[in-house]
């Protein structure tokens, strides 16, 4: 009898024991958040540095042309939060998944402008960065109450960088007010009407990477004919070759590369950084 209860004893406190150290694995696990975009992660991290984010996007992929692995659509099952920018990924196929999601630049207040093409790619513009940042911050501290304090004390002064960084790109690039540019894509457009800078043409039909066709190259080089000084901004990722045909028939136009994605570990300001000195020192 007394072997028996020390036996049921013994079984007890094994699964006692199995119960509260699930439980502590369960608690230390991270939080898990998935991104769309390189950009979105540096943004997450930025105001919770020691979150555990995930970026569907591979290193150097094109987003035009993406497609979620089996893997990833298994990933997205199991994150707590998927945050995204539908004006850049809503292309994307299987992007589906029964955690929270956060929409980034999606409201009310921006429906009756989102058939503007010059609207994606709104992390590149300082001021929609700063609009957004206490919406993405929210979303965080859902998931990281106990981070509370420090994620509204990064997010203001994150607002602050935000800011300042726009006033850089406005001293830095009066210049080209009056030159204006010519864009292979159209990745830069939100933050170019937010500068007042003229975009003679966008060569692209739409942010889908396809390109137009022979009339437009030649409604392009009139363009540039009319702004010799214009500047020719291709974009990393995809095809330039429209711009080269450009600057081989019009030499007098300057040609750069910017890079509107960066890489998994680039943060926003080294992301807006980078692509304002290849802009001013070509």
């Amino acid at each position: 009898m007394i072997s028996f209860l020390q036996h049921t004893l013994r079984l007890c406190c094994y699964s006692l024991f199995a119960l509260v150290w699930q439980a502590s694995i369960a608690s230390a696990s991270p939080v898990h958040i998935v991104t769309t975009l390189p950009p979105l992660s540096a943004l997450v991290t930025w105001l919770a540095p020691n979150a555990t984010v995930s970026c569907l996007l591979p290193a150097n992929a094109d987003p035009h042309h993406f497609q979620l692995s089996p893997k990833q659509v298994e990933q997205l099952q199991h994150a707590q939060l998927l945050v995204r920018s539908t004006r850049d990924d809503g292309h994307w196929t299987q992007l589906h998944t029964r955690c929270n999601t956060l929409d980034l630049w999606v409201s009310q207040a921006s429906a009756e402008h989102e058939e503007h093409e010059h609207d994606n790619h709104a992390w590149l513009n300082p001021q929609e960065v700063a609009h957004i940042l206490p919406q993405l911050a929210q979303a965080l501290i859902r998931l990281y109450p106990q981070e509370q304090a420090a994620i509204e004390q990064r997010t203001q002064q994150a607002i602050r960088s935000t800011q300042t960084v726009f006033q850089q790109w406005q001293a830095q690039t009066r210049v080209l007010q009056q030159r204006g540019v010519m864009m292979q894509h159209p990745a830069w457009l939100n933050l170019f009407h937010a500068l007042h800078i003229p975009v003679w043409q966008v060569l692209e039909s739409g942010h889908h990477g396809q390109e137009e066709g022979p009339r437009v190259l030649d409604h392009a080089l009139q363009a540039l004919q009319q702004h010799p000084n214009s500047l020719l901004i291709g974009e990393k990722r995809h095809s330039n070759r429209a711009l080269d045909w450009l600057h081989q028939h019009h030499p007098k136009s300057p040609m750069i590369t910017l890079d509107a994605l960066g890489t998994h570990d680039t943060s926003w300001l080294q992301l807006m950084h980078s692509n304002l000195a290849t802009l001013t020192h070509p």
